[in-house]
This record gives structure tokens, C-alpha cells and sequence, in this order.
């Protein structure tokens, strides 16, 4: 194990603890541009996925240990959904291209189709599924366009070359169902195969799940929102391969939001976000004594964990305050290509590259961190580092 350096009295330079550097005048005499941090819809090359064994835990979570009986099969049309198969083992409503699959706890697979302007999927039930994208364009004017109020997983499969799309374009009306996200899902969503998906929402998040969210190699995944985060999940997020981009307009917004760990083992992920820091009024509190609540914008934002092993990880905050990679706890990064690049100034909120409320520590990888107007690379706790190729007050380079 290489020997680590605990940057003690480095942090202190490092560290925004004070308010005197003039990070203005540092960033305009820097002579290094940021590197440039865009989309990505080039081929990615990557190891074939590795399915865990039968007795492993994590075998669930993967669609090949999903043996369903039945079929349905959904074609969306402008103003109708064509509903075929094995329907008797359902119970199902429609209302012209809105529908709802009651499955109880069939085993079911949902293959979707079509085109439609306006019309939604709500699945209810007791049992995980599977559900294959096979060249669907769904748009809802009313909340979700896929609102999956189960519980169990939903393995969404997108079939090989094929384009997929789901958009949110308004608010729900009524209230019957608690919708968060163009594609939402009270249950884990899986995320596998070769085809293209594209979710877009202007009314909160363009993916949210209440449980965890796995992205698998293979998977080509286009997420956008002007109304929250790009992926949202509350019980963590695993990428472990696939091409993945992420982008938030949103005040406040995230493009990975997690309210546990997220760990990367693999992919390629690019995550933007250009809102502002959000202005909330609040209660006059010792905490709020101004009676406002300020949140900024985060790439990546984890209240527990952050772990990275593999892949490539390219992440840019460009508003007001914004944050590269926030961490509520440890961040780990043994392996891969991380590039932060953080250009909004200060004013309500404080902007960072990358922050860990406890420790962080590299032990392999290639990082860049840049952060024009405050520091690039900042812990509560320890800085365990073996290797700097850069250490300035906006830039932070490691190589391994």
C-alpha cells in the first residue's frame, strides 16, 4: 500500500476556511482554461457485464433471475393504446392512451411501443417485472409518463437498437398517485440493455426512484430536467457500466441526487448542471435567522458514501454557487477517471469542486478538479493522497 500524505497544513491553503482569498483575481490570472466537459454520444467500450451467481445477494437485482409467466403487450398510438397477450392474468383500465396494469402478483412481462403526445403508464402491483422499451416515444402532459407504484423491482430492458423516449411536460392534475419524476418508481429500478433512452421533464425529476437505482453496461441513458435532478433515488445509486448523460437547468438541481450512497464501478457519465442557488422562504428559526433557505446546485450529491472504482466520471457546475460532487460522508476513489470542473461565483452559496463532510481518500485514478472561484478539493475530516501531479489554490490534478 503506497504511503499516504495527510495534507495538514496544505489543506489550510487548499481549504476555503476564510474569507480574504480573492478567488476572482486568482481565476483570472490562472493560465489554464477548464477543461471541457460536454455531452458525450460517442461509442464507449467496456467490459462485458458480468451476471452475479445464483446464490450471490446481489442476484436479484439483475433481470436474468426474473423468469416472468406472462406477456402484455402496449402499442401507443396518438390517441389509443392497443393492449394484446396475456391479458386475462391482469387487471387493467384505459382510458384512451392512459393505462393502468394492476398485475397483484402475476409474473409480467410489459413490452412497450409507439408513439403518443399524451398518455401515461401506471403500474400497480405486488411483484417485481420486467419491462421492455421496444422503440416507445410516450409523453405525459399530466405527471409521469411510467409511474410505477410497486414496490418490487422493475427491471426496465431496453431492447438493442432501439430509441426510446418518456416526457414529462406538466404537473399532475389530480392527486391520486405521488408523482416525481418523468419515469418514476416507488420500487428499485434495474437498467439494462443496448438500446437508447431518453427522459425529459419539465415538472421535478426525469428519473426517481423511493429505493435504489442500478445502471448496468450497455445501457445508453439521456436524462434531462428544468425541475429538479436528473436521477433521484433515496436508497443509493450503483452505476456499473453504460453511457449515461445528465442534465439539470434547475436552481438548486442535481444531476445525480441520492439520499444514500452512490458507488461507480464502470461507464461513462457526464453530469451538468447551470442553475442557480434556489431561494426558498422559511420560518424565522436560530438556523434561518433571515427567514431563507438557500440550495445550490450539485453534479453529484450523496448524503452517505461516495465510492468510485472504474469508468469515467466527467461532471460541471456552471451557476451560481455550485458544487462539483458533494458528499455527506467518506469519499473513496480507487480506480477511474474523474474531470470536476466548478465556474459559478459566490454569492448566496458557496461553491466547491469536491467536498466530503468526513474523509477522502485516493488510492488509484486519474482526477482533475478545477474551481474558479473557491477551492477545488475540501474535507471535514483527513485528505489521504498519494500522488499530486498539480496542487494550486483552483486546481487539483492526481494521477496514478
Amino acid at each position: 500500500m503506497k504511503k499516504a500524505i495527510y495534507l495538514l497544513a496544505i489543506l489550510a491553503a487548499v481549504s476555503c476556511k476564510s474569507d480574504d482569498t480573492d478567488f476572482e483575481t486568482l481565476a483570472a490570472q490562472a493560465k489554464e482554461k477548464p477543461k471541457e466537459i460536454v455531452f458525450d454520444e460517442s461509442d464507449y467500450t467496456e467490459s462485458p457485464d458480468v451476471v452475479p451467481a445464483p446464490t450471490d445477494p446481489a442476484y436479484n437485482d439483475y433481470v436474468e433471475s426474473y423468469k416472468p409467466k406472462y406477456k402484455i403487450n402496449i402499442e401507443y398510438s396518438a390517441d389509443n393504446a392497443t393492449i394484446t397477450g396475456d391479458t386475462r392474468y391482469v387487471y387493467i383500465q384505459q382510458d384512451n392512451t392512459e393505462v393502468t396494469l394492476n398485475m397483484g402478483s402475476s409474473a409480467v412481462e410489459i413490452i412497450l411501443s409507439g408513439n403518443c403526445p399524451d398518455g401515461r403508464l401506471n403500474i400497480v402491483g405486488y411483484n417485481r417485472f420486467k419491462l421492455t422499451l421496444n422503440g416507445l416515444s410516450l409523453t405525459s402532459k399530466n405527471g409521469s409518463a411510467i409511474n410505477n407504484q410497486c414496490g418490487k423491482t422493475m427491471y426496465i430492458v431496453c431492447s438493442d437498437n432501439t430509441e426510446n423516449k418518456l416526457v414529462c411536460e406538466g404537473a399532475p392534475i389530480e392527486t391520486t398517485w405521488n408523482l416525481k419524476a418523468a419515469l418514476f418508481s416507488e420500487g428499485q429500478i434495474s437498467f439494462s440493455g443496448k438500446g437508447h433512452l431518453t427522459v425529459q421533464s419539465s415538472y421535478r425529476n426525469a428519473i426517481a426512484s423511493d429505493d435504489y437505482i442500478l445502471v448496468r453496461p450497455g445501457c445508453h441513458i439521456t436524462a434531462e430536467t428544468s425541475a429538479g435532478s436528473s436521477i433521484k433515488a433515496n436508497d443509493g445509486v450503483t452505476i456499473n457500466g453504460g453511457r449515461l448523460n445528465l442534465q439539470t437547468t434547475y436552481a438548486g438541481g442535481k444531476a445525480i441526487n441520492c439520499e444514500n450512497h452512490i458507488t461507480i464501478n464502470g461507464g461513462r457519465i457526464i453530469g451538468i448542471t447551470t442553475g442557480n442557488t434556489r431561494v426558498e422562504t422559511v420560518e424565522i428559526t436560530p438556523e434561518t435567522p433571515l427567514g431563507v433557505d438557500t440550495t445550490s446546485c450539485a453534479a453529484i450529491k450523496c448524503d452517505s458514501t461516495f465510492t468510485m472504482t472504474g469508468g469515467t466520471l466527467r461532471v460541471k457546475s456552471t451557476g451560481e454557487g455550485g458544487k462539483g460532487i458533494r458528499v455527506g460522508q467518506d469519499a473513496v476513489i480507487d480506480g477511474g477517471t474523474l474531470d470536476v470542473v466548478t465556474t459559478g461565483a459566490k454569492t448566496l452559496a458557496s461553491p466547491k469542486g469536491f467536498k466530503a463532510n468526513g474523509d477522502i481518500t485516493v488510492n488509484h485514478g486519474n482526477i482533475y478538479i478545477y474551481s474558479s472561484h473557491s477551492t477545488p478539493l475540501e474535507a471535514d475530516g483527513y485528505i489521504a493522497i498519494s500522488q499530486y501531479k498539480k496542487l494550486k489554490k483552483y486546481l487539483v490534478e492526481i494521477g496514478y
